[in-house]
């Protein structure tokens, strides 16, 4: 019988972005981790036990806080969405209760970035511990 472990490989890179380019890119996560702070607060404060505040409510809110706040118009609106996603998901991922280390094991693999590569690799007799 033999054995297979993934290999993943990737590309590093290095971006050398132009003055207006950068400023976009800190307004960017700026303002994405303002928004993921205010998502966090919002649902800390107004859930409670039969209500609860999800993604759909929030993104629902972002052209009110458009409005309100103007510097939100100036960051693409799905960097913002994103953020409110990756918000659910924390939440999601810490109510479903803890996961075991197989289960952990299968989405670390499932959830790999798409620019990754997979290999399989023959572990031979020497690769084993």
């Amino acid at each position: 019988m033999v054995n297979y472990m993934i290999e993943l490989k990737s590309t590093p890179l290095r971006l050398y972005p132009v003055s207006e380019q950068d400023i976009l890119f800190r307004k960017t996560g700026g303002c994405v981790r303002l928004l993921k702070n205010l998502g966090l607060e919002q649902r800390s404060a107004f859930s409670r036990p039969g209500r609860s505040i999800g993604y759909y409510d929030q993104r629902g809110e972002l052209a009110d806080l458009k409005e309100e706040f103007p510097f939100f118009r100036e960051v693409p609106h799905h960097c913002l969405q994103e953020a409110l996603v990756d918000l659910d998901q924390a939440f999601a991922n810490f109510f479903a209760g803890p996961r075991t280390k197989r289960s952990l094991a299968d989405s670390r693999l499932s959830e790999a970035p798409p620019q990754a590569r997979r290999r399989l690799v023959p572990l031979s007799r020497s690769n084993t511990v």
